[in-house]
């Protein structure tokens, strides 16, 4: 027991052995992070496997020229896993001061599956701040760790009465923490030109890049023990409009490709492009390809091109997600895993640059319905229009022939018809986008339908991008 604790106890009834011992402390293998993925089917884990390899219960309180005395118990419990196959705690006294001191101890006794209580011999010499205890042969039983993410270790001291703690210390061992991220390093943000009559982006440019980045590395401090081996990433890419655009002919067969390559670690990874039935999303698979070095990992910086047009078709605005990322991987069992990353991250969107769009939505064609669009520019500047109109799932692209007035409203509505007629419009309902080769600043709108004979009018949501 701690000797000077005793004397106080004695003299004031009110001390306790926490007052020698607050300042000990657990140093060694804590705090380590392990793989999650890596060790989903680990049956144990050894703390001598562990960055540290052992805990060490060190005795810094200056105050306590004895901190220990013959029955005195050394109590080790675990929190988050119990026991594993084959624990054989043992603690061994470290002399690292000037007291050439000696503590013997007893074979450990083991309790509730987590629980190791070594008692304490004679002690000989003098105990000081630099002396400690290692404590080895800890192994933690895989299933119980895996099942709670985290395992922890506290020490403490009882004496040898059995009625007082003293010099009770917790850490964390390790916790099991995922081992990949992923993030949209740069984004799509291709500006489609008005002048060129948004057949290209900003500089002549036909394509844009999304950048994405998955990395092996999600905690810094993380340990190559049980660490997975990515094997496959797939990247599933949408596009509120769809990618069937690709197809430049509407053979069936995709004219554009989007292109998937990588830059780090080693640039050996293939990439392979498909794409959903509907043609809303692209999935980009990136197979690992370590011919540079064995285990070089996966390439964690991906780049993957998507194409607006070719120069002669209508680029148009589109907004795009990554909607999943997927990693397969190797654990350290040599097992099959996948891991899923942060859904529905932002990819960036496609605007129109020198001009603006109205937007119409849901105009009726059925018989015995007028409709009726007006477009006002307050600018000095005329402009000419360009219509999409997107209907049963597809959109089709018409060039206006009625000019966007300067200082004055220019009324569709006629040449709207018209194209109802010729593309079949009738008995649907038709949303339009409007592209007008004036800054939205100068331009309003106004959109409404109506039976014929009736004087009740219906506007319609109109808004200018």
């Amino acid at each position: 027991m701690l000797k000077k604790s005793l004397l106080a106890l004695a003299l004031a009834g009110t001390a306790s052995f926490a007052a020698n011992a607050v300042d000990n402390d657990i140093t060694g293998a804590v705090g380590v992070a392990l793989s999650k993925q890596g060790a989903a089917n680990e049956t144990s884990f050894p703390i001598a496997s562990l960055t540290g390899t052992k805990l060490t219960y060190n005795f810094n309180d200056a105050a306590a020229t004895t901190p220990v005395s013959t029955g005195d118990k050394l109590v080790v419990s675990v929190s988050g896993a119990t026991f594993g196959l084959g624990t054989a705690v043992l603690a061994t006294f470290v002399d690292a001061g000037a007291g050439n001191a000696i503590v013997a101890h007893a074979t450990p006794v083991y309790t509730n599956s987590n629980t190791a209580t070594i008692t304490l011999g004679a002690v000989t010499g003098t105990l000081d701040t630099a002396d400690a205890i290692d404590i080895t042969g800890l192994i933690f039983e895989g299933t119980s760790a895996i099942a709670s993410g985290k395992v922890e270790v506290t020490v403490h001291l009882v004496d040898s009465a059995g009625s007082t703690v003293f010099g009770s210390k917790k850490v964390t061992v390790f916790e099991l923490k995922d081992q990949f991220t992923n993030v949209v390093a740069s984004a799509l943000d291709g500006a489609i030109q008005v002048s060129e009559s948004r057949k290209e982006f900003a500089a002549s440019a036909t394509t844009d890049v999304l950048s994405l980045t998955v990395s092996e590395t999600a905690n810094a401090t993380m340990t190559t023990y049980v660490e997975a081996q990515p094997t496959k990433v797939t990247y599933t890419i949408s596009a509120e409009r769809g990618f069937a655009y690709l197809d430049t002919d509407s053979d069936g067969t995709n004219d554009l490709a989007i292109v998937g390559a990588s830059t780090l670690v080693n640039g050996q990874d293939t990439f392979v492009t498909t794409f959903s039935a509907d043609k809303s999303q692209a999935i980009v698979t990136q197979t690992v390809v370590d011919t540079v070095a064995a285990n070089a990992g996966l390439d964690t910086a991906v780049t993957i091109t998507i194409p607006g047009g070719d120069s002669k078709t209508v680029i148009n605005r589109d907004t795009f997600k990554v909607v999943s990322t997927e990693i397969a991987y190797a654990d350290n069992a040599s097992k099959a895993g996948t891991f899923t990353g942060t859904a529905n991250l932002v990819a960036g969107e496609w605007t129109i640059a020198g001009g603006s769009i109205v937007n119409v939505t849901g105009m009726p064609f059925s018989s015995g319905i007028s409709q009726y669009v007006v477009i006002s520019n307050t600018s000095t500047s005329a402009g000419v229009a360009e219509l999409v109109a997107f209907v049963d799932g597809a959109s089709t692209s018409h060039t206006l022939t009625t000019p966007i007035a300067a200082n004055g409203v220019s009324n569709l509505t006629t040449e709207i018809k018209a194209l109802a007629v010729s593309q079949g419009w009738a008995d649907k309902t038709v949303t339009f986008e409007i592209v007008v080769t004036v800054p939205k600043a100068s331009i309003s709108a106004h959109s409404l339908f109506y039976v014929a004979g009736d004087t009740d009018r219906q506007s319609l949501p109109v808004t200018v991008d």
